[in-house]
């Protein structure tokens, strides 16, 4: 079974394994990095899951339906 929740959530014993499908741990300039986002909220980081970098700005432009 698969559940998600934020990555900013506390990591628990009963989250089962974590899996960041963030393209970039940043903050919303793409640049600096998010300090709330740390290795210890996940236990692995696959960007290649993560949306397309034109649907991510689409999203924050407001584009999306």
């Amino acid at each position: 079974m698969i559940f998600t929740e934020s990555i900013l959530n506390e990591k628990h014993s009963d989250s089962g394994i974590r899996i960041s499908v963030m393209s970039r741990h940043t903050l919303n300039d793409g640049v600096t990095p998010n300090p709330e986002i740390t290795s210890d909220k996940y236990d692995e980081h696959i960007p290649k899951l993560a949306p397309h970098p034109k649907l991510i700005g689409a999203y924050y432009k407001r584009e999306l339906p």
